[in-house]
């Protein structure tokens, strides 16, 4: 039987589109396939990690500060840490391996984006508009009912 099937890609530690508070992150990202090639098999193309607009391939993980190894399971685990780069530092990560068969895993079966460094407003979207609606419906209100008796006196 011939394998059709490409490697599965699968980045946690946090999840896709959301907002953290913190400025650093630890990602794994696990790549496997039945037809796996070994770290010491793997070269240039056969892995590729895109993190926000730069691509890296196994060749040139150490400038993403990687670690790279076989589980107990024989997939391939990278672990990287990603760091914000000021305030509300957005993040857009994907990974592609290739197997034994040349079947490549889809860019867009991985990807995540994630903001570190979110503002309280940024994590916290609905309380920001609760404040807003208390605001328009309570304060503006009294300021024109305050103002409306400042102007008969």
């Amino acid at each position: 039987a011939v394998d059709h099937t490409p490697p599965k890609v699968t980045i946690s530690g946090v999840k896709d589109n959301s907002n953290l508070k913190e400025s650093e992150v630890q990602l794994k990202i696990t790549l496997s396939d039945k037809y796996l090639y070994s770290i010491d098999e793997l070269k240039g193309d056969d892995m590729i990690i895109k993190l926000n607009g730069v691509t890296y391939n196994f060749d040139n993980l150490d400038k993403l500060d990687a670690e790279v190894f076989n589980d107990d399971e024989e997939s391939i685990v990278v672990l990287m840490n990603i760091k914000a780069d000021g305030k509300n530092s957005m993040n857009n990560i994907s990974a592609s391996l290739a197997d034994k068969a040349d079947n490549v895993s889809d860019f867009s079966d991985s990807a995540l984006s994630f903001r570190l460094s979110a503002t309280f407003f940024m994590r916290h979207g609905i309380i920001t508009f609760v404040i807003a609606v208390i605001i328009v419906i309570v304060f503006i209100p009294c300021i024109w009912f305050i103002a409306k008796k400042v102007k008969k006196s």
